[in-house]
């Protein structure tokens, strides 16, 4: 049974407070672990391929104890995260005991060489994203003090799975755009996908110049009255509903995580619209913003920069402008020819792009790179 609206508004304020300020996770941690009776909580990372795991934020666990655990994974095999691969998918949640009985956790290495000395004998999962070998995912953890979580837990963690993914994914987005530039305003104009920043009455408070050229286009969208409209009435009021939620939910009004939308234009693919709710984003206004939304266009490509493939999977710059140009969907014979490297290379240099991102095909490589924040790029990627 899910608590109270006024349990969970609170719980949802402070999710989203954490999206918007990394320094508010731990707070969020703290409120879910009391909620849902438990000893401590951890966002996770992991790739399944290289056998490495981080913990992103957590509640309730000494920092060197969690270090030591990491230090340790690669000799001892984590049994839940190993089994998860198996049965879980994005939004899966689920209990320690589907991935593996109690009496058999006790018995493993895994138990009593990590488990036992963070104090964790139960855990319940959520999965917020999974393209395998990668998954990241929320775990909650009762101590051997405590028993085993129960139905009404796993209903709770259910209810906030989609918060979660939201809030995930605006965190990363706006990460990465304050470490390009300390004004959180002026970054949002350097980036491709057209960004609307809402405040609590639904008007417009702030757009990026790449929103704004949206705009000028008169092609689907348009402002009224400060207020984001679409030429076509039903995805006009779909639009309104997804940002009057958003903006509900912010104020602790509402429950929702928002959602997406398309809005049609006369000569392009449709805009994909994805709106989430805001708070504690400031961008030199008074007010603080309640809602935010990304405009995604399809006729537009959205590149991952060259200094997230190099710090996340380790690509030599050559690999960095391969990988671009297959995540543009084009074939190796045609690389070949505007690169001018002979096609053995490029199938060289292709395995090692693979055997470094996890991927196993074109198709997978392209849907990890659409994971991360994009720009426009140079065909070259330079």
């Amino acid at each position: 049974m899910l608590p109270g609206k006024p349990v969970l508004s609170q719980l949802l304020g402070s999710l989203y407070e954490a999206a918007a300020d990394v320094g508010r996770w731990e707070g969020f941690l703290g409120e879910f672990v009391r909620v849902m009776h438990a000893s401590s909580a951890g966002l996770l990372m992991h790739d399944l391929r290289n056998n490495q795991h981080s913990v992103v934020q957590q509640f309730g666990l000494d920092p060197a104890d969690v270090r030591e655990y990491y230090n340790q994974v690669p000799e001892i095999q984590d049994i839940w995260t190993t089994r998860a691969r198996r049965v879980t998918q994005t939004g899966w949640t689920g209990v320690s005991g589907q991935l593996c009985a109690e009496n058999e956790l006790c018995r493993s290495g895994f138990y009593n060489e990590c488990l036992q000395k963070l104090k964790i004998l139960h855990g319940m999962f959520g999965v917020i994203h999974q393209d395998l070998p990668f998954i990241a995912n929320i775990s909650i953890y009762r101590s051997t003090r405590l028993e085993a979580f129960e139905p009404p837990e796993v209903e709770i963690l259910n209810f906030f799975m989609p918060h979660l993914r939201r809030a995930f994914q605006l965190h990363f987005q706006l990460a990465d755009l304050r470490t390009r530039n300390e004004s959180l305003q002026r970054a949002l104009d350097l980036v491709l996908p057209g960004v609307f920043v809402f405040e609590s009455t639904g008007k417009v408070q702030f757009m990026n110049r790449s929103a704004s050229d949206l705009l000028a286009r008169q092609d689907g969208l348009f402002c009224k009255g400060e207020r984001l409209r679409a030429d076509q009435p039903q995805e006009s009021a779909a639009l309104e509903f997804l940002v009057r939620e958003a903006t509900a939910t912010s104020a602790g009004n509402e429950l929702s995580p928002g959602g997406a939308t398309f809005v049609s234009r006369k000569s392009s693919p449709p805009l994909r619209i994805v709106v989430a709710p805001a708070r504690s984003l400031q961008l030199g206004t008074q007010r603080s913003a309640a809602a935010i939304a990304f405009v995604i266009d399809a006729a537009q490509r959205i590149r991952p920069r060259n200094e997230i493939l190099r710090s996340l999977f380790g690509l030599a710059p050559a690999e960095c402008r391969l990988a671009l140009l297959l995540g543009d969907g084009k074939s190796l014979s045609e690389i070949s020819q505007e690169l001018g490297v002979s096609r053995n290379t490029l199938k060289t240099q292709i395995a090692s792009i693979y055997a470094k991102t996890g991927a196993s095909r074109q198709s997978q490589l392209v849907r990890l790179l659409l994971q991360f924040p994009g720009e426009a790029n140079s065909p070259s990627g330079e």
